[in-house]
């Protein structure tokens, strides 16, 4: 399992500049919506990112408050001090603002991926989990608000799109079952790890994951 997901990561870090999370090609957003994949509305507008951004802390703020069905898009915008209209211009829906904030963890951990020298099974985990421990708070919200699909999702979109992009690997339904088992397998990694707390510190977590590899 976790074999296959540092390779999948190799192919990140090896193609990395063919991979834009939040500029999707015109061609691979066809091809992707023609699979039942359905993507947020996309901008670079400085004024879109504040607005997306503003509209993310508001909502990760009520969820902290309240239950997540329960919070309107009047009472959303309102938080942010925003419009419907500005709302609607940059997301469909409640789910899209928290899939624009993952979408957020995965680049920055991509990014650093990027910046690594010695591209090793422990250094790709203690990032990893590093990265998690950043943003523990908001993943742990997500398990709390019981939206601990749209994590798993993600991580079966980060996958997928990878697939897609490389032409070289082969597309078959085993390979289907492999990314789903790689990202099954590191999900409930970390969803364990956020249960209890984190009280497993990320170098204490490479060492338990890195005795999976033996």
């Amino acid at each position: 399992m976790i074999h296959l997901c540092l390779f999948i990561f190799w192919i990140i870090i090896t193609r990395l500049h063919k991979i834009k999370c939040f500029n999707v090609s015109d061609t691979f957003r066809k091809k992707c919506v023609s699979k039942g994949k359905v993507f947020m509305k996309s901008s670079n507008n400085p004024s879109s990112i504040r607005s997306k951004t503003m509209l993310s802390e508001a909502l990760i703020q009520l969820m902290n408050e309240k239950p997540y069905t329960q919070i309107s898009i009047v009472e959303l915008v309102k938080k942010a001090d925003l419009t419907r209209k500005t709302f609607y211009r940059n997301f469909n829906s409640k789910d899209e603002i928290l899939n624009f904030y993952l979408d957020i963890i995965f680049q920055e951990y991509m990014r650093n991926l990027e910046q690594l020298k010695d591209f090793v099974p422990a250094k790709i985990i203690a990032l990893y989990f590093t990265t998690c421990f950043k943003y523990k708070n908001f993943l742990y919200l997500l398990l709390r608000q019981n939206l601990h699909m749209l994590l798993h999702n993600k991580y079966l979109d980060f996958l997928s799109i990878i697939n897609t992009q490389f032409q070289h690997i082969e597309e078959t339904p085993a390979l289907a079952y492999h990314i789903a088992f790689s990202a099954g397998g590191f999900f409930q990694i970390l969803c364990v790890w956020l249960q209890n707390g984190c009280v497993e510190s990320p170098d204490e977590m490479v060492i338990i994951c890195s005795g999976f590899l033996k």
